[in-house]
């Protein structure tokens, strides 16, 4: 039996695949599943509040995830602190592409 430790809805996106060279014998295999929900960031993102950090990325997709992670960024951008952050949440319907030329070098 394969157990992901992640109890979250990410463990169902292991993949899992079974090879036999053996005559004779065969293997069974069952999807990874029954993962739901995922971490809480309020804690994680609340204790490197204050150390500077400007980049910012999230494993999770869910809005919950999302809508913490941006939360977070207006605090951290907001008036009170005026820090520069960039986060990054990754959505899994959307492939994003980006690239940066320096035309004044």
């Amino acid at each position: 039996m394969l157990t992901a430790r992640n109890k979250g809805a990410c463990g169902n996106q292991i993949g899992v695949a079974v090879t036999v060279s053996a005559p004779g014998i065969t293997a069974a295999l069952t999807p990874m599943r029954g993962g739901e929900g995922d971490p809480a960031l309020d804690a994680a993102l609340a204790a490197i509040f204050s150390a500077g950090h400007t980049l910012v990325i999230s494993p999770y997709a869910s809005k919950t995830a999302l809508t913490t992670l941006a939360a977070w960024l207006d605090k951290v951008s907001g008036p009170l602190e005026q820090r520069g952050a960039l986060g990054v949440g990754r959505l899994e319907w959307l492939t994003v592409r980006w690239h940066y030329t320096d035309h004044h070098r």
